[in-house]
């Protein structure tokens, strides 16, 4: 009757140590998660198109749902302005995530502070090197709204 205890008892300390050492991974698993994921406590995330041509000839687009800069000459630039508004009751800091393949080209203040009710405009700059590769370029803009603490 003892053995059949001892035997119960290194079971139930076995389950308890498999059910621990899950736990522990899990909460690892969750910790790294948040700290990998720069979305993880997002308020609100808006994506933005963003789109700009490099060509021979200047041109411009006034797109009002999109960014979009139109065409620039290698070497050439252009400013484009995004109105960004604060409808929570609390202070918000605003992110901007910039797509790797347009950061060569795109420059955009990326940590921003918003008072309640509020709006304020954030300039986007396009800058195109004199060695710039022709073509179109397309992506978007990630603006992710955190609350302020």
């Amino acid at each position: 009757m003892t053995e059949k205890k001892s035997e119960k008892m290194k079971l139930l300390f076995k389950i308890v140590v498999v059910v621990l050492l899950v736990g522990i991974i899990f909460l690892e698993a969750f910790f790294i998660y948040r700290t990998i994921n720069p979305f993880s406590e997002a308020l609100k995330i808006e994506n933005v198109d963003v789109s700009f041509a490099i060509g021979e000839q200047s041109g411009f687009n006034l797109n009002k749902t999109a960014l979009t800069f139109g065409t620039i000459t290698p070497g050439g630039s252009a400013i484009r302005n995004v109105i960004v508004g604060n409808n929570f009751q609390f202070p918000i800091n605003v992110k901007v995530f910039v797509p790797k393949h347009m950061t060569q080209f795109l420059t955009v203040e990326d940590n921003l502070f918003v008072r309640p009710d509020e709006s304020i405009k954030i300039p986007v700059t396009l800058q195109a090197s004199q060695y710039a590769k022709f073509g179109n370029y397309f992506g978007k803009l990630n603006f992710v709204f955190f609350k302020e603490e």
